[in-house]
């Protein structure tokens, strides 16, 4: 017997945890958004950087809308995946690499990752999706999920 999931829907509240667990303090990636980004939602007094980064991505219909999630140790502009990219001049030496990433960017790599032949993308998966009642999302598992939204496959163990 085979079975797939497929993600139907993916609330404002989901990809609020989803950002603020994979981004905070991370090794691996950073995000940001170019200005023109911003102007295409409404943002709240009250929203923190995680509503302004979940209302953009389901928000943005062209790659410079989307937001742009770094790849902390990209060298010389090194690319994977299938995301749309682009590069950024750090320093004199250091070339890093940026993904555009929207919904359905995030969907596609949720479903991959819960489709996973690998155990511990799969657990990474459903960690997220029962975070509220089983206490294994965590930082890890985020950057898991992050790695498969952003390469298409964990490529940072």
């Amino acid at each position: 017997m085979k079975t797939e999931i497929k993600i139907t829907n993916i609330n404002h509240e989901d990809l609020v945890d989803l950002f603020s667990t994979a981004f905070y303090d991370s090794l691996n990636f950073s995000v940001t958004y170019a200005d023109s980004a911003r102007n295409n939602i409404k943002v709240e007094e009250s929203d923190c950087f995680e509503d302004v980064l979940a209302k953009i991505a389901v928000n943005a219909k062209v790659a410079n809308d989307k937001l742009m999630v770094y790849d902390e140790n990209a060298e010389d502009g090194e690319v994977y995946g299938s995301c749309a990219c682009g590069t950024a001049q750090i320093d004199d030496d250091v070339i890093t690499t940026y993904y555009y990433i929207g919904i359905k960017e995030i969907i596609k790599g949720l479903e991959a990752a819960a489709n996973s032949s690998e155990d511990y993308i799969r657990k990474s998966f459903e960690a997220f999706a029962n975070r509220e009642d089983d206490g294994e999302w965590d930082a890890i598992t985020a950057d898991v999920l992050m790695q498969m939204i952003v390469f298409g496959e964990v490529v940072y163990g």
